[in-house]
């Protein structure tokens, strides 16, 4: 059974999959017979060539396709969901952070930590998205109680034993499944450990302004629906 479950969700990934993957399997993949880590790579329903390059590593990977395009956060839980390890990540396709800082997170899940989240002190966006990062985050803290300075960094780990009770009944499938994800955590009043990264390229960011939206209804989702807390106990 691996030890540690490095899941990647992509979509249109074909600009950086490859890289990233043979990055992954440089790092920790070093006997394919007995893996203290597994990669589990979603692929949402791309309709470019990242499911014919995930296909050349598949000795050793793990691959889960969706047939369409779900989203991010249905990716993401639908690979939590399926692994038997005992801590699981995520991080995103073009490897923005680097190799460190998952490093730095599996010693602090391997230390006791029960979730980690990734923040990034400066982050580098155009004026666009300043103003959309830091207008969401207000509505976060102001609907949900979520109050932390980066909610939508692309690097969070977990004990998979908790990450699977949330994913049970968890409803956002794109973008506001990360503040979702740290408000059952509140529920739950699991201490969520911060982890410094370095600020990201966004060059290939796939988000635009109608996400931004979407993500602003998924808050007023989440604020109403009526989870059955009972699951996470």
């Amino acid at each position: 059974m691996a030890k540690v479950s490095i899941i990647i969700p992509a979509y249109q990934s074909e600009h950086c999959i490859d890289k990233t993957i043979e990055i992954l399997i440089q790092n920790y993949i070093t006997d394919i017979k007995n893996k203290e880590k597994e990669i589990i790579v979603v692929n949402d329903g791309s309709n470019d060539r990242t499911q014919e390059i995930l296909e050349k590593y598949q000795k050793f990977i793990t691959i889960i396709k969706n047939e369409k395009n779900m989203g991010r956060g249905f990716s993401v839980r639908r690979a939590y969901l399926s692994t038997n390890s005992e801590y699981a990540l995520f991080t995103d396709a073009d490897l923005p952070y680097g190799i460190d800082p998952i490093n730095r997170l599996i010693e602090k899940l391997k230390q006791g930590s029960l979730a980690v989240v990734g923040q990034r002190d400066n982050i580098e966006h155009n004026l666009l998205r300043k103003i959309t990062h830091w207008g969401f985050l207000m509505c976060t803290k102001i609907i949900l109680g979520v109050n932390f300075k980066d909610t939508q960094c692309g690097l969070k780990g977990f004990k998979t034993e908790i990450i699977q009770k949330i994913s049970k009944i968890a409803i956002s499938n794109r973008f506001a499944f990360e503040v979702e994800t740290m408000y059952l955590l509140q529920k739950m009043n699991i201490p969520i450990d911060i982890l410094k990264v370095p600020p990201a390229d966004y060059s290939h960011s796939t988000i635009k302004l109608k996400d931004i939206v979407s993500m602003l209804v998924d808050l007023l989702k989440i604020k109403y629906h009526k989870y059955n807390i009972s699951k996470l106990s």
